[in-house]
């Protein structure tokens, strides 16, 4: 097999459907294209057309980073991973050329899932089911309580982190470290992701039907969510009712686009392959960016123009792909590309690096260690 026809096998699995007028599920907002977009005539997904990869997929350049878990986060023009040390993890801030430039925080424990803000002088992290934070170069550490059910996002500024915990939406302020609980409709169950609007006066979660538990049994986990739910936060007593429902599928992940008008999601339907999908809460406009047989981890880059995620290719393996977030006019579709490739090695958790390119986490070729990589 040469490489072109490699290339062009891996890239089936993640072609994106043309946009089109889907019909909208039961009880959902309607599905359709965006109101005053101009697309030209859209050939069939299989044409030839959309068959025409790069012959030379980059190869990324490896730095001697070899991280505690499988996340990595951009800051400033380096990037942050979780290091393995005699004493404990530390959250350490790495250089764009490898070195160490500082060590942000070490816990002293434990820690089985972290968060950094986006201005990088924040951490959050999770140890032991208890929710912990600390200012980057700080000496001491703040105890948040019980630990989201799954996710957690910072808004774009770091001043709030917003989560799931205890059936509630939970917006935690920084400063005064004051809490603000939303709950649900009756009959609606929150997922296991939140997040708050740009302008502060909407939160969003992941939801789904409040079905009963057999006696004796306690719920495990985030609750299966089909759809959204959003909550006017200016209002009395907030509440977070259905804004969109994808009957027959769960969703999972939630990503606010960095204008704050999108957001972004994974979408099953019980059976490959899974969606990429961006919302649109103002008119709301869905759309499918991307499909693969399993996707994680997507992410936007800083202008917004496309979402990185890994995704598992034809030859089975994982490997760091983008999408656009807008139509190629030219072909009608949400144009994906692979990012990088190496032999034999899956390439996980793309990055967005600062000034352009992308950090990645490479696994070496017996699939027991990973290390960070970048590609331009």
């Amino acid at each position: 097999m040469t490489l072109r026809h490699a290339v062009v096998l891996a890239l089936l699995s993640l072609t994106p459907l043309p946009l089109r007028a889907d019909r909208a599920e039961p009880g959902s907002r309607e599905l359709k294209e965006a109101p005053g977009r101009a697309v030209a005539p859209r050939p069939p997904v299989d044409s030839e057309e959309l068959l025409q990869p790069a012959l030379v997929v980059p190869a990324p350049s490896l730095l001697l980073v070899v991280p505690g878990d499988l996340r990595i986060a951009p800051r400033e023009g380096g990037f942050v991973a979780l290091v393995p040390g005699a004493g404990g993890p530390s959250f350490t801030a790495f250089r764009e050329d490898g070195t160490i430039e500082a060590s942000l925080f070490s816990p002293g424990h434990a820690v089985e899932r972290w968060w950094l803000s986006p201005d990088g002088k924040r951490v959050a992290w999770v140890s032991g089911g208890t929710l912990y934070t600390a200012t980057a170069g700080a000496k001491a550490m703040d105890s948040l309580g019980a630990a989201p059910i799954e996710d957690l996002a910072f808004t774009r500024d770091g001043a709030h982190l917003v989560f799931v915990r205890d059936g509630v939406a939970v917006i935690r302020t920084v400063a005064d470290r004051t809490e603000r609980t939303v709950r649900a409709e009756p009959g609606l169950l929150l997922g296991g992701a939140a997040v708050l609007s740009a302008d502060g006066k909407t939160l969003f979660a992941l939801a789904g039907p409040d079905t009963p538990v057999p006696d004796g049994l306690a719920r495990a986990g985030a609750p299966a969510a089909d759809g959204l739910a959003s909550a006017d936060l200016t209002a009395a007593e907030p509440v977070l009712k259905r804004c969109f429902q994808a009957s027959g599928s769960t969703l999972r992940t939630l990503t606010l686009s960095p204008d704050g008008l999108s957001l972004a999601f994974i979408q099953a339907a019980g059976k490959p392959p899974e969606a990429l999908r961006l919302f649109t809460p103002a008119s709301g406009d869905v759309r499918t960016l991307a499909r693969a047989p399993m996707i994680e981890h997507p992410v936007f880059t800083a202008d917004g123009s496309r979402m990185a995620f890994s995704g598992r290719a034809a030859n089975g393996r994982m490997q760091a792909w983008s999408a656009a977030t807008v139509p190629d006019v030219t072909k009608g579709v949400y144009v994906t590309r692979q990012l990088a490739e190496l032999e034999g090695r899956e390439i996980l958790h793309p990055a967005p690096a600062a000034g352009g390119g992308f950090w990645l986490l490479v696994k070496d070729a017996d699939g027991k260690a990973m290390r960070v990589g970048r590609v331009k």
